[in-house]
């Protein structure tokens, strides 16, 4: 295990929310604190993105009530980051590196574009074309958002973290993203919007490669600079890996045959929620280790939770 330089200088820090974007605390957070928490929350727009994508599709087949609701506030929850990105908020300060925001300008432009698509499905319909023009412009506002928030990591990791604790973060934060794509794949094979055969080999890449992450952060790698987990951290990602071995067997016919329909979909979707419950709170539990701080995770979600979130 890596001994992070973070315990020494943030002992009285608090602990970052476990529920993504529940904002800055009234008491001062330590500059440590506020660099995890700007990245953890730049890092999650990866994630949004990918949920308003499943979320347009499943409105678009019919699909897996609520997601409209959820939509509104993925929507909500993007724009408060980069609010916070903009302007700061409570003891974070706003982002002023300039290769940051070099990559921030392109994330502004390209969000306008995907969020009238998003905004589109609000109103509880997402007809073929107007979702293949949101999943046509998810590639280009995720280019420069995994450039923002590289270097992010740059300015704020530096002095901070070493490079084995950020891919340790980079990895779980995958998982949030994954286990999203996951569910977009498993859509698509649903939708007449897009080629089926197509949507089965993105749906098992992106299992395989969630797979892979999972096993990572398990056993952790020095070649890939990734920290083998363990307590509360290995806790929660023994959550992800049960609902992703779940979610596998309930795909396995969908990656059989090739195809699926709306039910399929609804029945997945919410085991896939939970897995990036899951490994948020995975993520939260280490970042409170580097904080030198007390991990807080009592159980795996329950679907009433992840359907909240």
């Amino acid at each position: 295990m890596v001994i992070s330089r973070l315990g020494k200088a943030a002992a009285a820090a608090l602990l970052i929310c476990t529920v993504p974007f529940a904002g800055a605390s009234a008491q001062s957070l330590s500059v440590d604190a506020q660099a995890i928490e700007i990245l953890d929350r730049a890092g999650y727009q990866r994630a949004l993105v990918e949920r308003m994508v499943a979320h347009s599709c499943h409105i678009n087949i019919g699909a897996h009530s609520g997601d409209v609701e959820r939509m509104q506030r993925d929507i909500a929850k993007f724009e408060a980051t980069l609010d916070l990105i903009r302007n700061g908020e409570g003891d974070i300060p706003a982002v002023r590196a300039p290769r940051p925001l070099h990559y921030f300008k392109d994330v502004e432009e390209q969000w306008v574009v995907l969020s009238n698509y998003a905004r589109y499905s609000t109103r509880g319909e997402m007809p073929d074309a107007y979702l293949s023009g949101l999943v046509n412009a998810e590639p280009a506002l995720l280019e420069p958002l995994e450039k923002f928030v590289g270097a992010l990591v740059r300015v704020y990791g530096v002095g901070r973290l070493t490079p084995f604790e950020t891919n340790t973060m980079n990895n779980l934060a995958r998982m949030r993203m994954l286990a999203n794509k996951v569910a977009l794949a498993h859509c698509k094979m649903a939708s007449p919007a897009f080629d089926a055969a197509a949507a089965r080999d993105m749906l098992e890449n992106t299992l395989d490669f969630l797979d892979q992450s999972i096993d990572l952060a398990v056993r952790g790698s020095d070649d890939a600079r990734v920290i083998a987990a363990s307590g509360t951290t290995l806790d929660a990602i023994q959550c992800i890996r049960d609902d992703f071995d779940l979610a596998r067997a309930q795909l396995a016919t969908a990656l059989n045959t090739g195809a699926a329909d709306a039910d399929d979909v609804d029945r997945t979707a919410d085991l896939l929620l939970k897995i990036e419950f899951d490994a948020n709170a995975a993520l939260k539990a280490y970042e409170a280790t580097l904080l030198g701080q007390e991990p807080k995770f009592e159980s795996c979600a329950t679907v009433e939770v992840a359907r909240a979130s």
